[in-house]
């Protein structure tokens, strides 16, 4: 079993399905809640990160005036959008056949006549 981990692909395979298992565990977290966080960069930048009704959003705020701010990028993505590539990805990267390395052939030698 130890073997089996040892090509890069498996160890990146098992990184994927956890990544899909932490997104599929927000997808079905926000069917029924609404969250928002958001970090104060610098005085005037605000970068935050909501999730509700199955939707994963994330940007970044400008301040304007006190407390009115412009959004200055945004973007909104699905969290099946995430959640079925990663687990494709993984299950392809732990399921696949690693290839077996060629040997270069050898040229016969002629025999002298």
């Amino acid at each position: 079993m130890g073997s089996y981990f040892k090509p890069w692909r498996r160890k990146f395979g098992v990184v994927t399905l956890v990544m899909a298992c932490v997104f599929a565990g927000g997808w079905v977290k926000t069917l029924t809640r609404y969250e928002e966080m958001s970090f104060h960069a610098s005085a005037n930048l605000e970068l935050f990160i909501e999730s509700g009704e199955g939707i994963f959003s994330f940007g970044r705020l400008v301040e304007k005036n006190a407390n009115n701010f412009s959004v200055l990028w945004y973007c909104r993505l699905p969290y099946w959008l995430l959640v079925i590539p990663l687990t494709l990805l993984s299950g392809w990267l732990l399921l696949s056949k690693p290839r077996r390395r060629q040997t270069p052939i050898e040229p016969i030698p002629e025999k002298a006549a």
